[in-house]
Parts: C-alpha cells; structure tokens; sequence
C-alpha cells in the first residue's frame, strides 16, 4: 500500500482541535516539519513551552488520527518550543589576525 503524501497528513490533522482556540492545530499553525517517508510519517507540534502539559492530549490524538491513515506504518509526533522573544544574539568575533611565521620579518 502506497504511503500518504505529506498533503494528506496536514488533512488529516486539520481534525485535530487546538486547546482553547476554536481552530485546528493546521489553521493554527501549530503543525511544523511534516515528512513522509515511506510509512513512517514525523511531524512537530511547535507550542509555547508553558502550554506542554496541556497539548500533550493534542499530540496523542495527532498521531492516533495520522496512524490510521491507510499506508502509515509508524507515527512520531513531538512537541516543540516556541517563543516570541528573540533569539539571542552571539557576540561579534574579532577579526582574523595574519598568520606570522616564526623567524619571518626578522631580516638574517
């Protein structure tokens, strides 16, 4: 049996509710990184980190409806965190000295 394609699985995960929004975890945008290959089908539910305990119920329902697709034989689904604060930054690097060779310059 043919695996489903990545299209199908965002489909059948538009069944799946997001806690507290009135909208699917696919309108939401809550579903990241969604692959297929052969029957194994991974996908993220990428979620601000104070939300984990309540979107674990999400993800098991995620992969419950994902694994009954027809050609599914193995579902990973993770939660992911997400925040609106930015990514922290590093600091500049010092520019590249010249590389001296030791005894160059010193005129023998």
């Amino acid at each position: 049996m043919a695996s489903p394609t990545a299209d199908v699985v965002r489909d059948a995960l538009s069944q799946v509710a997001s806690p507290g929004g009135g909208q699917n975890i696919i309108a939401a945008e809550i579903v990241k990184q969604v692959s297929v290959v052969g029957g194994k089908v991974t996908f993220a539910l990428e979620i601000d980190p104070k939300f984990a305990e309540l979107f674990e119920p999400v993800r098991a329902e995620a992969e419950r409806i994902v694994g009954a697709l027809p050609g599914v034989e193995q579902v990973s689904a993770v939660l992911t965190a997400h925040s609106d604060a930015p990514a922290p930054q590093a600091p500049p690097k010092a520019p590249a000295q010249p590389h001296r060779h030791a005894g160059a310059g010193r005129g023998r």
